[in-house]
């Protein structure tokens, strides 16, 4: 049986073209980066483009990137950088922000942040915001630019955090132009694999390193750097870029088609949502709550006709699992939740394929 991956808001496959600049950078830049001898130089070289590269496709300084292991490694960075109270997010957060916080602004049945709350939650004691800018569940767009509007007329010395791991491929990165302080990316979001991420950092913000020991990363980040990672990283940025438009509008055709296809009484789509619309919500997310049917069940299920999607579930504690506490925010149906992500290579033809076998499991189960 094929498998058809639908799950790329998760996790995605290395892009083969990729996945060549990959292999040669384990084949010429696997030394240290930071030794003096010819090797460790060939290494740094990789490390420095690749820096370029980065800032290049962000409109910064190269001065101004950190590299990390992950999105969640950026996130902590930023997050543990501030005492607690002085941090103000929402309730769809990724876990690596969420749990670090607890102060939240409220968010819509659409997704969206709630900009009167923000205003009315902003006080002296508040020095970062930090916002999904693309949600990993629901794949809403934030509105940044009300969101900023805001916050720096209000004090422009707050900073403005935004994770941005889901965005590059639907969403232009000047951080000029988003006019924020800090921002997380992630490799593995972007056809990269494994490994390597970053968080762009506003040469003026200061951060406390969650990593002591030799320095790398003007002292922001100790541990020999993972070059090869790090080289794919900066290319599978600059590819997203190069791909964008052209891809947002292949994706959303299939986003729409499984979308329209599948609402009914039974079936909802979680987040906000309007067919051809990527501007704000991305052309690949599709989040469904099933009315009265089990989500283990369900994906299960599809999981054996040979569709890979992701549901959210209850945890074995018995705490409510990241999903449900994102929807919970949006609505009070109960039932199963799952989420599709299409990817750069997924093709209308999986997609009727996906079709027929979520409505044979609707027809089973619902």
């Amino acid at each position: 049986m094929k498998k058809v991956y639908l799950d790329n808001a998760s996790s995605t496959v290395i892009d083969p073209s990729i996945k060549i600049l990959l292999d040669n950078a384990l084949a010429e830049g696997w030394a240290n980066p930071n030794s003096l001898h010819r090797a460790g130089q060939d290494a740094a070289l990789f490390l420095s483009d690749s820096r370029d590269l980065v800032a290049s496709v962000l409109n910064c300084s190269s001065d101004e990137i950190i590299f990390t292991s992950c999105a969640t490694e950026s996130n902590n960075l930023v997050i543990k950088s501030f005492n607690i109270n002085e941090v103000l997010s929402t309730k769809i957060e990724h876990d690596s922000i969420f749990l670090l916080t607890k102060n939240h602004i409220k968010v819509d049945a659409d997704g969206f942040v709630d900009i009167s709350d923000l205003e009315s939650k902003l006080n002296s004691s508040i020095k970062l915001i930090s916002i999904i800018l693309v949600n990993n569940e629901i794949g809403v767009i934030q509105p940044l630019d009300k969101i900023v509007s805001v916050v720096k007329s209000f004090n422009p010395n707050i900073l403005i955090h935004i994770d941005a791991s889901q965005a590059p491929q639907h969403v232009s990165l000047d951080v000029e132009k988003l006019g924020v302080d800090l921002m997380t990316l992630s490799g593995q979001k972007i056809y990269a694999g494994k490994g390597a991420g970053c968080l762009y950092s506003k040469k003026s913000v200061k951060l406390n390193p969650l990593i002591l020991g030799g320095g790398q990363e003007s002292n922001n980040r100790s541990g020999t750097q993972n070059v090869p990672a790090i080289h794919a990283f900066a290319n599978a940025l600059k590819l997203c870029k190069q791909t964008l438009e052209k891809e947002n509008k292949r994706q959303v055709v299939l986003r729409d088609l499984i979308i329209n296809s599948l609402l009914s009484e039974t079936v909802i789509i979680n987040g906000y949502w309007s067919e051809g619309d990527y501007q704000n919500r991305v052309a690949n997310n599709i989040n469904l709550t099933i009315k009265g049917v089990d989500t283990q069940v369900l994906t299960t299920f599809i999981d054996l006709k040979g569709f890979c999607i992701s549901g959210g579930s209850a945890c074995h504690s018995g705490a409510i699992a990241t999903t449900n506490r994102i929807i919970e925010q949006l609505h009070n149906h109960s039932g199963a939740n799952i989420r599709v992500t299409i990817g750069r290579f997924t093709t209308k033809e999986e997609i009727e394929s996906f079709i027929i076998a979520f409505k044979e499991a609707i027809k089973l189960f619902a």
